[in-house]
């Protein structure tokens, strides 16, 4: 099996200072495989977030390592990374003024190859995420008439609509229904 993410001793700590600096992480190793749906479990503060947050490079380590696709983060650019990794945040805002549709496609970013438009490839993937993330109902609404279940279908299809091989999903069923958890859940195990 490939191996996505390895971590070896991980440590995190938040503050700017050696007295009010917290460790968040602690030595922490972990080993992903491809194919295998890992979920984060503990209570709040615990350090799900600063770890989803280091596996995507977006939080200083003070040690250890962390590689993806065998090889090390730091050696990573930030668009190779982002054709290969979706991040989706606890919170995230909507630009309002854009389609739905529109703000999804933003997600096709890091496969831009021309500097205006959008391929048929992109449309493809745009149309596939929308439905995976059940939010094909709502393309043509803006971003600023949805609910917040809403928005979290589209912030789902927005990451989807990346390809990623790998997505880190923090708390993704924030604000849906039961119904769309559930529907979110399995379309996220049928992509692995």
């Amino acid at each position: 099996m490939t191996t996505v993410v390895e971590i070896s001793g991980l440590h995190v700590s938040y503050g700017t200072d050696a007295p009010s600096r917290r460790a968040v992480l602690r030595g922490l190793d972990l080993v992903v495989g491809q194919g295998e749906l890992v979920a984060l479990l503990g209570p709040n503060g615990s350090g799900k977030t600063t770890l989803l947050r280091a596996i995507a490079g977006t939080v200083p380590r003070d040690a250890g390592r962390v590689a993806l696709f065998g090889m090390d983060l730091d050696a990573w650019s930030r668009v190779a990374l982002a054709r290969r990794v979706a991040v989706l945040p606890q919170s995230l805002v909507l630009p309002d003024g854009f389609r739905v549709a529109e703000i999804v496609e933003m997600g096709r970013a890091p496969h831009a190859t021309r500097w205006f438009g959008s391929s048929a490839e992109d449309a493809d993937a745009v149309e596939r995420a929308l439905a995976d993330a059940d939010a094909l109902d709502l393309a043509e609404r803006h971003a600023d008439e949805l609910s917040g279940g809403e928005r979290q279908r589209v912030l789902v299809a927005m990451a989807l609509a990346q390809q990623p091989e790998l997505l880190l999903l923090d708390e993704p069923t924030l604000h849906l229904d039961i119904a769309h958890q559930a529907s979110l859940l399995a379309t996220v195990a049928r992509l692995r």
